[in-house]
Protein backbone atom coordinates (compact mmCIF):
# COMPACT_ATOMS: atom_id res chain seq x y z
CA UNK A 1 0.00 0.00 0.00
CA UNK A 2 1.45 3.37 -0.98
CA UNK A 3 2.50 5.61 1.91
CA UNK A 4 0.17 8.44 0.93
CA UNK A 5 -2.84 6.15 0.66
CA UNK A 6 -1.99 4.43 3.93
CA UNK A 7 -1.86 7.78 5.75
CA UNK A 8 -5.32 8.64 4.45
CA UNK A 9 -6.65 5.28 5.55
CA UNK A 10 -5.14 5.75 9.00
CA UNK A 11 -6.91 9.10 9.38
CA UNK A 12 -10.18 7.56 8.22
CA UNK A 13 -9.98 4.60 10.61
CA UNK A 14 -8.71 6.37 13.73
CA UNK A 15 -11.11 5.53 16.54
CA UNK A 16 -12.98 3.05 14.36
CA UNK A 17 -13.77 -0.52 15.42
CA UNK A 18 -14.31 -3.01 12.61
CA UNK A 19 -16.19 -6.11 13.74
CA UNK A 20 -15.52 -9.02 11.38
CA UNK A 21 -18.06 -11.80 11.86
CA UNK A 22 -16.26 -14.44 9.80
CA UNK A 23 -14.27 -17.43 11.13
CA UNK A 24 -10.71 -16.40 12.13
CA UNK A 25 -8.88 -17.77 9.09
CA UNK A 26 -11.18 -15.94 6.68
CA UNK A 27 -11.21 -12.78 8.80
CA UNK A 28 -7.42 -12.50 9.15
CA UNK A 29 -6.57 -10.63 5.91
CA UNK A 30 -9.17 -7.90 6.45
CA UNK A 31 -8.28 -7.64 10.14
CA UNK A 32 -4.62 -7.09 9.26
CA UNK A 33 -5.50 -4.28 6.85
CA UNK A 34 -7.75 -2.58 9.39
CA UNK A 35 -5.10 -2.67 12.11
CA UNK A 36 -2.38 -1.48 9.73
CA UNK A 37 -4.60 1.45 8.75
CA UNK A 38 -4.98 2.70 12.32
CA UNK A 39 -8.31 1.11 13.18
CA UNK A 40 -9.08 -1.73 15.55
CA UNK A 41 -10.18 -5.04 14.11
CA UNK A 42 -12.24 -7.35 16.29
CA UNK A 43 -12.76 -10.85 14.94
CA UNK A 44 -16.06 -12.04 16.41
CA UNK A 45 -17.19 -15.07 14.41
CA UNK A 46 -20.92 -15.69 14.50
CA UNK A 47 -20.79 -18.94 12.56
CA UNK A 48 -18.62 -22.03 12.49
CA UNK A 49 -17.94 -24.08 9.37
CA UNK A 50 -17.53 -27.84 9.67
CA UNK A 51 -16.85 -30.40 6.96
CA UNK A 52 -19.36 -33.23 6.66
CA UNK A 53 -17.49 -36.52 7.08
CA UNK A 54 -20.39 -38.96 6.73
CA UNK A 55 -19.92 -42.00 4.46
CA UNK A 56 -22.77 -40.74 2.27
CA UNK A 57 -20.78 -37.59 1.50
CA UNK A 58 -17.73 -39.65 0.55
CA UNK A 59 -19.86 -41.76 -1.77
CA UNK A 60 -21.35 -38.63 -3.32
CA UNK A 61 -17.91 -37.16 -3.97
CA UNK A 62 -16.68 -40.31 -5.68
CA UNK A 63 -19.83 -40.70 -7.76
CA UNK A 64 -20.17 -37.03 -8.72
CA UNK A 65 -16.63 -35.65 -8.80
CA UNK A 66 -14.66 -38.21 -10.80
CA UNK A 67 -17.10 -38.52 -13.77
CA UNK A 68 -17.61 -34.74 -14.00
CA UNK A 69 -16.06 -32.71 -16.77
CA UNK A 70 -16.88 -29.41 -15.06
CA UNK A 71 -17.08 -28.07 -11.50
CA UNK A 72 -18.96 -25.04 -10.15
CA UNK A 73 -18.11 -23.37 -6.85
CA UNK A 74 -20.30 -20.75 -5.17
CA UNK A 75 -18.01 -20.26 -2.16
CA UNK A 76 -14.42 -20.73 -1.06
CA UNK A 77 -15.70 -22.90 1.78
CA UNK A 78 -16.95 -25.42 -0.78
CA UNK A 79 -13.47 -25.58 -2.32
CA UNK A 80 -11.83 -26.04 1.07
CA UNK A 81 -14.34 -28.67 2.10
CA UNK A 82 -13.98 -30.96 -0.93
CA UNK A 83 -10.19 -30.81 -0.91
CA UNK A 84 -9.93 -31.34 2.86
CA UNK A 85 -12.38 -34.25 2.78
CA UNK A 86 -10.65 -35.88 -0.19
CA UNK A 87 -7.31 -35.72 1.61
CA UNK A 88 -8.77 -36.95 4.91
CA UNK A 89 -10.38 -39.93 3.19
CA UNK A 90 -7.27 -40.78 1.18
CA UNK A 91 -8.94 -40.23 -2.20
CA UNK A 92 -7.08 -37.05 -3.14
CA UNK A 93 -4.51 -38.99 -5.18
CA UNK A 94 -7.38 -40.41 -7.21
CA UNK A 95 -9.20 -37.13 -7.90
CA UNK A 96 -6.21 -34.76 -8.15
CA UNK A 97 -5.21 -35.75 -11.73
CA UNK A 98 -8.78 -35.13 -12.93
CA UNK A 99 -8.61 -31.43 -12.07
CA UNK A 100 -6.49 -30.60 -15.10
CA UNK A 101 -9.25 -31.84 -17.39
CA UNK A 102 -12.19 -30.29 -15.56
CA UNK A 103 -13.56 -26.89 -16.48
CA UNK A 104 -13.95 -24.87 -13.31
CA UNK A 105 -16.23 -21.88 -12.72
CA UNK A 106 -16.48 -19.78 -9.56
CA UNK A 107 -18.46 -16.93 -8.07
CA UNK A 108 -16.02 -14.11 -7.28
CA UNK A 109 -12.26 -13.71 -7.12
CA UNK A 110 -11.85 -15.19 -3.63
CA UNK A 111 -13.57 -18.43 -4.60
CA UNK A 112 -11.57 -18.59 -7.82
CA UNK A 113 -8.31 -18.05 -5.93
CA UNK A 114 -9.20 -20.89 -3.55
CA UNK A 115 -9.92 -23.19 -6.51
CA UNK A 116 -6.61 -22.36 -8.19
CA UNK A 117 -4.74 -22.93 -4.93
CA UNK A 118 -6.45 -26.31 -4.59
CA UNK A 119 -5.21 -27.42 -8.00
CA UNK A 120 -7.67 -26.40 -10.71
CA UNK A 121 -5.38 -24.74 -13.27
CA UNK A 122 -8.06 -22.94 -15.26
CA UNK A 123 -10.79 -21.18 -13.30
CA UNK A 124 -13.28 -18.85 -14.95
CA UNK A 125 -15.19 -16.14 -13.09
CA UNK A 126 -18.28 -15.28 -15.15
CA UNK A 127 -19.79 -11.78 -15.05
CA UNK A 128 -21.97 -11.02 -12.05
CA UNK A 129 -21.70 -11.45 -8.30
CA UNK A 130 -24.13 -14.21 -7.45
CA UNK A 131 -24.82 -17.90 -7.90
CA UNK A 132 -27.82 -16.94 -10.01
CA UNK A 133 -25.49 -15.04 -12.36
CA UNK A 134 -23.19 -18.06 -12.50
CA UNK A 135 -26.04 -20.43 -13.36
CA UNK A 136 -27.37 -18.09 -16.04
CA UNK A 137 -23.93 -18.06 -17.66
CA UNK A 138 -23.41 -21.82 -17.43
CA UNK A 139 -26.85 -22.58 -18.86
CA UNK A 140 -25.73 -20.99 -22.13
CA UNK A 141 -22.74 -23.32 -22.51
CA UNK A 142 -22.79 -26.69 -24.30
CA UNK A 143 -24.18 -29.42 -21.99
CA UNK A 144 -21.71 -30.86 -19.49
CA UNK A 145 -21.60 -33.15 -16.48
CA UNK A 146 -21.34 -30.85 -13.45
CA UNK A 147 -20.08 -31.46 -9.94
CA UNK A 148 -21.44 -28.80 -7.57
CA UNK A 149 -20.35 -28.97 -3.90
CA UNK A 150 -22.49 -26.88 -1.55
CA UNK A 151 -23.05 -25.96 2.08
CA UNK A 152 -26.11 -27.13 3.98
CA UNK A 153 -27.63 -23.63 3.90
CA UNK A 154 -27.36 -23.26 0.11
CA UNK A 155 -30.37 -23.52 -2.16
CA UNK A 156 -29.85 -26.78 -4.01
CA UNK A 157 -32.54 -25.87 -6.53
CA UNK A 158 -30.55 -22.87 -7.74
CA UNK A 159 -28.89 -25.08 -10.36
CA UNK A 160 -32.17 -26.43 -11.76
CA UNK A 161 -31.90 -24.16 -14.85
CA UNK A 162 -28.75 -26.09 -15.81
CA UNK A 163 -30.66 -29.36 -15.83
CA UNK A 164 -33.44 -27.73 -17.82
CA UNK A 165 -30.83 -26.61 -20.37
CA UNK A 166 -29.67 -30.19 -20.91
CA UNK A 167 -26.78 -30.35 -18.45
CA UNK A 168 -26.23 -33.20 -16.00
CA UNK A 169 -25.84 -31.78 -12.48
CA UNK A 170 -24.77 -33.60 -9.32
CA UNK A 171 -24.78 -31.58 -6.10
CA UNK A 172 -23.12 -32.70 -2.88
CA UNK A 173 -23.57 -31.02 0.51
CA UNK A 174 -20.03 -31.05 1.89
CA UNK A 175 -20.06 -28.62 4.82
CA UNK A 176 -22.40 -27.32 7.47
CA UNK A 177 -22.82 -23.86 8.96
CA UNK A 178 -23.77 -23.57 12.62
CA UNK A 179 -23.96 -20.72 15.16
CA UNK A 180 -20.76 -19.90 17.00
CA UNK A 181 -20.46 -20.53 20.71
CA UNK A 182 -19.43 -16.87 21.22
CA UNK A 183 -22.54 -14.81 22.02
CA UNK A 184 -23.54 -11.49 20.46
CA UNK A 185 -24.73 -9.92 23.78
CA UNK A 186 -21.09 -9.05 24.56
CA UNK A 187 -21.00 -6.64 21.61
CA UNK A 188 -22.56 -3.44 23.09
CA UNK A 189 -19.89 -2.96 25.75
CA UNK A 190 -17.10 -3.30 23.17
CA UNK A 191 -18.81 -1.08 20.59
CA UNK A 192 -19.43 1.78 23.06
CA UNK A 193 -15.68 2.38 23.38
CA UNK A 194 -15.47 3.63 19.79
CA UNK A 195 -16.88 6.60 17.91
CA UNK A 196 -17.74 4.42 14.91
CA UNK A 197 -18.18 0.66 14.58
CA UNK A 198 -18.28 -1.01 11.18
CA UNK A 199 -19.84 -4.48 11.34
CA UNK A 200 -18.91 -6.75 8.43
CA UNK A 201 -21.26 -9.58 7.46
CA UNK A 202 -20.25 -12.22 4.91
CA UNK A 203 -23.22 -14.58 5.01
CA UNK A 204 -26.95 -14.66 5.79
CA UNK A 205 -26.17 -17.13 8.59
CA UNK A 206 -24.04 -14.55 10.40
CA UNK A 207 -26.76 -11.95 9.90
CA UNK A 208 -29.34 -14.24 11.48
CA UNK A 209 -27.11 -14.76 14.52
CA UNK A 210 -26.53 -11.03 14.99
CA UNK A 211 -30.17 -10.10 14.44
CA UNK A 212 -31.28 -12.31 17.31
CA UNK A 213 -29.88 -9.72 19.74
CA UNK A 214 -30.04 -6.14 18.40
CA UNK A 215 -28.96 -4.08 21.41
CA UNK A 216 -25.60 -3.54 19.71
CA UNK A 217 -27.23 -1.41 17.01
CA UNK A 218 -27.68 1.45 19.50
CA UNK A 219 -24.29 1.14 21.20
CA UNK A 220 -22.55 3.69 18.96
CA UNK A 221 -22.54 4.92 15.34
CA UNK A 222 -22.90 1.48 13.74
CA UNK A 223 -22.36 1.07 10.00
CA UNK A 224 -23.05 -2.30 8.43
CA UNK A 225 -21.09 -3.68 5.47
CA UNK A 226 -22.32 -6.72 3.50
CA UNK A 227 -20.12 -8.85 1.26
CA UNK A 228 -22.77 -9.13 -1.46
CA UNK A 229 -26.43 -8.85 -2.47
CA UNK A 230 -27.62 -11.99 -0.74
CA UNK A 231 -26.16 -10.94 2.60
CA UNK A 232 -27.52 -7.42 2.11
CA UNK A 233 -30.98 -8.83 1.49
CA UNK A 234 -30.72 -10.86 4.69
CA UNK A 235 -29.72 -7.71 6.59
CA UNK A 236 -32.70 -5.77 5.30
CA UNK A 237 -35.06 -8.64 6.05
CA UNK A 238 -33.74 -8.73 9.62
CA UNK A 239 -34.12 -4.98 10.08
CA UNK A 240 -30.39 -4.22 9.91
CA UNK A 241 -29.61 -1.08 7.84
CA UNK A 242 -26.82 -1.60 5.31
CA UNK A 243 -24.32 1.23 4.84
CA UNK A 244 -22.30 -0.37 2.04
CA UNK A 245 -22.26 -3.52 -0.09
CA UNK A 246 -18.90 -4.74 -1.40
CA UNK A 247 -18.55 -4.20 -5.14
CA UNK A 248 -17.17 -7.75 -5.38
CA UNK A 249 -17.25 -10.67 -2.90
CA UNK A 250 -13.56 -10.56 -2.02
CA UNK A 251 -11.12 -9.19 0.54
CA UNK A 252 -10.46 -6.19 -1.73
CA UNK A 253 -14.17 -5.58 -2.14
CA UNK A 254 -14.77 -5.72 1.61
CA UNK A 255 -11.83 -3.40 2.27
CA UNK A 256 -13.16 -0.79 -0.14
CA UNK A 257 -16.63 -1.10 1.39
CA UNK A 258 -15.27 -0.62 4.92
CA UNK A 259 -13.36 2.52 3.89
CA UNK A 260 -16.42 3.85 2.05
CA UNK A 261 -18.68 3.18 5.03
CA UNK A 262 -16.33 5.10 7.33
CA UNK A 263 -15.75 7.98 4.92
CA UNK A 264 -19.32 8.32 3.71
CA UNK A 265 -21.24 7.63 6.88
CA UNK A 266 -24.22 5.38 7.23
CA UNK A 267 -26.16 5.35 3.97
CA UNK A 268 -28.63 2.49 4.30
CA UNK A 269 -28.98 0.46 1.15
CA UNK A 270 -26.07 2.03 -0.73
CA UNK A 271 -24.88 -0.26 -3.47
CA UNK A 272 -27.63 -2.83 -2.96
CA UNK A 273 -29.31 -4.35 -5.96
CA UNK A 274 -32.82 -5.20 -4.70
CA UNK A 275 -33.34 -7.64 -7.54
CA UNK A 276 -30.37 -9.90 -6.82
CA UNK A 277 -30.79 -13.35 -5.40
CA UNK A 278 -28.31 -16.15 -4.99
CA UNK A 279 -26.95 -18.87 -2.78
CA UNK A 280 -24.95 -18.26 0.38
CA UNK A 281 -21.86 -16.10 -0.01
CA UNK A 282 -19.47 -17.17 2.72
Amino acid sequence: MAGERRTGAQADLAGVLVVITRPPAQAAPLAARVNAAGGEAWVSPLIEIAWLCEPAVKACLLQAWLPADAVAFTSANAVRAVTALAKAWGIWAKVRPALANQACFAVGKATAAAARAAGWPHVEVPPGKTAADLVAHLAGLPPRRWFVPLGDRADGTAFAPLTAAGHEVRTCVVYTTRPSSKPVPSWPERLRRHRVAVVVFASPSAVAAAAAEKAWLDATDVRIVAIGPTTARACRAAGLPVARVADEPSEEGLWRAVLAAVAGGARPGSGVDPGCDCASED
